[in-house]
Protein backbone atom coordinates (compact mmCIF):
# COMPACT_ATOMS: atom_id res chain seq x y z
CA UNK A 1 0.00 0.00 0.00
CA UNK A 2 1.43 3.56 -1.27
CA UNK A 3 2.32 5.52 1.70
CA UNK A 4 1.95 9.50 1.37
CA UNK A 5 4.21 11.48 3.84
CA UNK A 6 3.03 15.19 3.75
CA UNK A 7 5.76 16.74 5.63
CA UNK A 8 8.26 15.67 3.84
CA UNK A 9 6.14 15.44 0.29
CA UNK A 10 7.88 11.73 -0.07
CA UNK A 11 5.46 9.19 -2.04
CA UNK A 12 7.44 5.83 -1.09
CA UNK A 13 5.29 2.39 -3.00
CA UNK A 14 6.29 -0.88 -1.59
CA UNK A 15 6.99 -1.64 -5.66
CA UNK A 16 7.46 1.80 -7.49
CA UNK A 17 7.82 0.08 -10.52
CA UNK A 18 4.24 -0.21 -10.27
CA UNK A 19 3.66 3.51 -10.53
CA UNK A 20 6.48 3.44 -13.11
CA UNK A 21 4.49 1.30 -15.50
CA UNK A 22 1.05 2.70 -15.02
CA UNK A 23 2.60 6.24 -15.83
CA UNK A 24 4.62 4.78 -19.07
CA UNK A 25 1.08 3.02 -20.00
CA UNK A 26 -0.36 6.29 -19.55
CA UNK A 27 1.97 7.86 -21.96
CA UNK A 28 1.31 5.21 -24.62
CA UNK A 29 -1.95 6.13 -24.72
CA UNK A 30 -1.74 9.48 -25.20
CA UNK A 31 1.21 8.91 -27.77
CA UNK A 32 3.76 10.86 -25.49
CA UNK A 33 7.46 10.46 -24.53
CA UNK A 34 8.56 10.79 -21.07
CA UNK A 35 10.90 13.39 -22.65
CA UNK A 36 7.63 15.38 -23.44
CA UNK A 37 6.38 14.58 -20.25
CA UNK A 38 9.41 16.11 -19.02
CA UNK A 39 9.41 19.26 -20.34
CA UNK A 40 5.47 19.62 -19.94
CA UNK A 41 5.23 18.65 -16.03
CA UNK A 42 8.62 21.08 -15.43
CA UNK A 43 10.66 18.40 -14.42
CA UNK A 44 14.48 17.64 -15.44
CA UNK A 45 14.12 15.15 -18.10
CA UNK A 46 17.22 13.89 -15.77
CA UNK A 47 15.11 13.42 -12.92
CA UNK A 48 12.15 12.34 -14.87
CA UNK A 49 13.62 9.20 -16.22
CA UNK A 50 15.46 7.94 -12.87
CA UNK A 51 11.67 8.18 -11.10
CA UNK A 52 10.62 5.77 -14.08
CA UNK A 53 13.25 3.30 -14.52
CA UNK A 54 14.79 3.29 -10.49
CA UNK A 55 12.37 2.42 -7.90
CA UNK A 56 12.50 4.81 -5.33
CA UNK A 57 10.30 7.66 -3.60
CA UNK A 58 8.82 10.25 -5.76
CA UNK A 59 8.53 13.67 -4.90
CA UNK A 60 4.36 14.19 -4.32
CA UNK A 61 4.40 16.98 -6.20
CA UNK A 62 5.97 15.61 -9.22
CA UNK A 63 3.82 13.16 -9.06
CA UNK A 64 0.62 15.55 -8.99
CA UNK A 65 2.58 17.69 -12.24
CA UNK A 66 3.05 14.51 -13.49
CA UNK A 67 -0.43 13.40 -13.33
CA UNK A 68 -1.93 16.71 -14.54
CA UNK A 69 -0.07 16.58 -17.78
CA UNK A 70 -1.86 12.77 -18.34
CA UNK A 71 -5.14 14.51 -17.10
CA UNK A 72 -5.08 12.57 -13.90
CA UNK A 73 -4.87 13.08 -10.35
CA UNK A 74 -2.02 11.54 -8.31
CA UNK A 75 -5.11 9.69 -6.17
CA UNK A 76 -5.98 8.13 -9.56
CA UNK A 77 -2.12 7.39 -10.34
CA UNK A 78 -1.54 5.69 -6.81
CA UNK A 79 -5.09 3.99 -7.04
CA UNK A 80 -3.88 2.47 -10.05
CA UNK A 81 -0.45 1.51 -9.09
CA UNK A 82 -1.90 -0.03 -6.47
CA UNK A 83 -4.44 -2.46 -8.53
CA UNK A 84 -1.54 -3.35 -10.49
CA UNK A 85 0.72 -4.81 -7.36
CA UNK A 86 0.99 -8.69 -6.29
CA UNK A 87 -1.71 -10.34 -4.88
CA UNK A 88 -0.73 -10.09 -0.82
CA UNK A 89 1.65 -7.56 -1.37
CA UNK A 90 -1.26 -4.94 -0.30
CA UNK A 91 -1.43 -6.14 3.36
Amino acid sequence: MPVVQTDCTVVHMDNTATLADVINGLLEEAGMTAHGLAIEAGIPWVTLRRRLIEPGDIRIDELARIAAVLGKSAAVLLALAEKRLPIGAQS
